[in-house]
């Protein structure tokens, strides 16, 4: 947790929030910040980015620009391509209507600077400047994203007995996989939790504390943990071996130096990819000591309740830990001991284990073809939880299908009816239900551009497109088919769809499915359509 003290005032500064120092102490609930805070307390606090002034950051980065920042033949930025990006940076804030900040330096919050770029993705103002102006605002603003993560690890300091590692937060971590159909809403319940649990620990750089992955049939184990690269030195031309870390060894290095605060790697689609073999011996480390087992005592290091059981033995994961700073590859140092609270000290022959601080969460789609299966065994080192199948919000229920005159939500109330129903002959088919958001509507916007919460009725081709193909191709296959489609008329996915979309008004649905005069007063009730 980043925070930081202003002498001006007497207050307590955490993210744009200024407290005072009973309003601080009760936000945080913690007892160790209320010693910390304490007049005759010996504890230290060293912020990074938070205490310095707008124009101390301006000169940090520009430093950066010149001395870290290296271009695809490792080659420095030229003098020019540092002054544009010192001269169009400060200009992106005109374009950003939602944040009040009169000076780019003010930012500290990567997360902050990650909205921004999405909203200057959907401003005709700013793209409509000029070429050469809009990519050097672009490639400045990611420059100074980088710059602020560069200077978060570059400037960690490590504290002795007294420090705030010694009193570290207790963490709960968690290993849950949630599962359910295409389009329920998994990835969301995984970013509320996860983002909830961040908010708990005054967290707000949340992109920082999150690395994301995605399984896939080709994905493998090199990929998830890391790997090493020949590299070809611009300067000599000469070759040498780098490890590239993927996202694990990522997010343990994160971990392993910021343990008093939460961090979560995410990895959708778990079963896309042969699980198992992707963690390789990695698995092992899914295994986490309970509150039951006591601690265990290794090497001079006491490991307690959160940390992984057992330990793997990686070199690569290990150095690329002990790393003060991973922005420039030609010039590594590393720390001697990394202290991790007063039981643990990571040196350069510790084995790997997951700390409390690292939590691993996964989605699972129970329906997609050519996935894996997970064994047992890996299962049962995960919770599981599933995401009910229902729409709750009325917004997207609401949702017109084209000039039909039928709601989203009806339809998909009712065709889920119709795949659940035993006459169908679907074996297992509740996975093949239709999710709330398998289909989403594109966001309204105002005159101005701005982005509405409303979203708009979606059009009849992207409904065929998606819906009616997927309900073709993967539900209703070979003779399940004549129980839904029309039979003797719906012939082809081509026949279907041209059907679909060349239908007027309601007849869109008479012409492809086999729709009795119940079915009809289901999705064009006037109870539903007032």
């Amino acid at each position: 947790m980043n925070f930081s003290y202003n002498k001006n005032n007497g207050k307590y500064v955490l993210g744009q929030t200024e407290y005072t120092q009973d309003e601080f102490i009760n936000y945080i609930q913690a007892d160790m910040l209320k010693n910390a805070l304490a007049k005759d307390s010996s504890f230290n606090i060293i912020v990074e980015n938070s205490k310095k002034s707008s124009e101390e950051r301006k000169e940090e980065f520009t430093d950066y620009l010149k001395n870290v920042v290296k271009k695809k033949d490792g080659q420095p930025l030229a003098e020019g391509t540092i002054k544009n990006y010192l001269l169009f940076l400060p200009q992106i804030l005109k374009f950003i209507k939602s944040i009040d900040v009169e000076n780019i330096y003010d930012i500290t919050s990567v997360d902050m600077l990650t909205q921004i770029q999405q909203e200057l993705s959907k401003s005709d103002e700013y793209l409509d400047e000029k070429n050469i102006n809009k990519s050097h605002q672009s490639n400045s603003l990611e420059q100074y994203k980088k710059y602020l993560i560069y200077s978060k690890e570059k400037n960690i300091e490590f504290f002795e007995e007294e420090s705030v590692f010694s009193q570290l937060p207790s963490f709960s971590p968690s290993q849950i996989i949630y599962y359910g159909v295409p389009g329920c809403g998994k990835s969301y319940e995984v970013n509320k939790d996860i983002n909830e649990k961040l908010d708990k620990y005054g967290v707000t750089d949340r992109e920082y504390h999150k690395v994301r992955c995605v399984f896939h049939p080709e994905y493998c184990n090199a990929d998830f943990v890391g790997q090493i690269y020949p590299y070809v030195k611009p300067d000599n031309g000469g070759v040498e071996y780098r490890f590239k870390p993927g996202p694990f060894a990522e997010i343990v290095r994160r971990a392993y130096r910021n343990p008093a605060e939460p961090f979560f790697l995410i990895i959708e689609e778990i079963n896309r990819g042969n699980a198992a073999a992707i963690f390789g011996e990695i698995f092992q480390l899914l295994d986490r000591i309970r509150p039951e087992d006591g601690s265990e005592e290794l090497s001079s290091n006491i490991y307690d309740t959160g940390w992984s059981s057992y330990g793997v033995t990686n070199i690569d994961v290990n150095a690329y830990v002990r790393q003060k700073s991973t922005d420039n590859p030609e010039k590594i140092e590393y720390d001697d001991s990394i202290p991790y609270g007063d039981k643990i000290k990571f040196i350069n022959n510790t084995a790997i284990r997951l700390p409390p601080n690292l939590s691993i969460y996964a989605t699972m789609n129970t329906s997609d073809q050519n996935v894996f299966t997970m064994d047992n065994a890996f299962q049962r080192r995960f919770k599981s939880k599933m995401i009910r199948n229902s729409l709750d919000n009325m917004a997207q229920f609401d949702l017109k299908i084209g000039d039909t005159g039928v709601r989203w939500g009806d339809f998909r109330e009712w065709i889920n009816e119709k795949i659940l129903a035993p006459e169908t002959g679907l074996k297992k088919a509740e996975d093949k239900c239709l999710g709330g958001w398998f289909i989403k509507g594109e966001k309204k916007t105002d005159q101005n551009g701005k982005v509405s919460n409303e979203s708009k009725d979606f059009p009849k081709d992207e409904f065929a497109e998606k819906v009616l193909k997927y309900l073709w191709n993967d539900v209703f296959k070979r003779s399940a088919a004549e129980n839904i489609f029309l039979k003797g008329k719906v012939s082809s996915l081509t026949n279907l769809i041209e059907l679909f979309e060349s239908g007027e008004k309601f007849a869109a649905f008479e012409n492809v499915f086999v729709i009795n005069a119940a079915d009809k007063d289901k999705l064009l009730s006037q109870k539903n359509n007032p």
